[in-house]
Parts: structure tokens; sequence; C-alpha cells
């Protein structure tokens, strides 16, 4: 099925390609802008936060593991707003690094 929308917001007329008959050309629209963010999303986990993989399958511990890396990486913020990155990179690095290597055992 091809589905045509016009965004009104931008001026543009969208095609997507669907096998879903069941929905309306703006549902489908709506669907394609919520995984764009989606892959947005996980883009900038990547390029920010220091997850390469998740140590969990279920949903809590995925979300888990998110909130972590970014509370990790807002308090990392500060600290280098506050100026004090010398001791993030040595001593709290090597804190958690050691955290790790302990759950997960070595490399």
């Amino acid at each position: 099925r091809r589905v045509k929308f016009y965004d009104c917001e931008r001026r543009k007329t969208l095609v997507f390609l669907t096998n879903n008959f069941d929905i309306t050309a703006f549902q489908v629209a709506l669907l394609y802008k919520n995984r764009c963010k989606i892959e947005l999303f996980f883009k900038w986990i990547e390029q920010h936060l220091d997850v390469k993989v998740f140590w969990g399958e279920s949903q809590n511990a995925v979300k888990t593991q998110i909130w972590i890396a970014v509370c990790t990486f807002v308090w990392r913020c500060c600290m280098k707003k506050m100026k004090t990155i010398r001791f993030f990179k040595t001593g709290l690095t090597l804190f958690f690094w050691g955290q790790k290597q302990a759950y997960l055992g070595p490399s």
C-alpha cells in the first residue's frame, strides 16, 4: 500500500509504503514520525552515553541502564562545568570500571 500525506508544517508531500491496510494515512505518517524520533534518540545515546551493549533483555533492565547512563552524563556535564573533570577521569572512572569488571568479569 502506498500512502501519501501532506505535511502542513513543512509544506511537503510525504510518501510511505506500508502493508497495514487497517489504518489511515495520517496514522501511518504518525507512526513514521515517532519511529524517526526513536531512531534519533538511540543515535544520541550511541554518541553521548557510554552504552555499547545492553546488559539485560527485559524492558526494566534497558530502562534502568539508560537512566543510569543519562544520570552519569548529566553529572559529568555538571562536573565539567565546575572544572573538576580531572577527578572524574581518574578516580571515578576507575571506580566505575571496577564495578563493571566485577559485574561482567575480566574482558
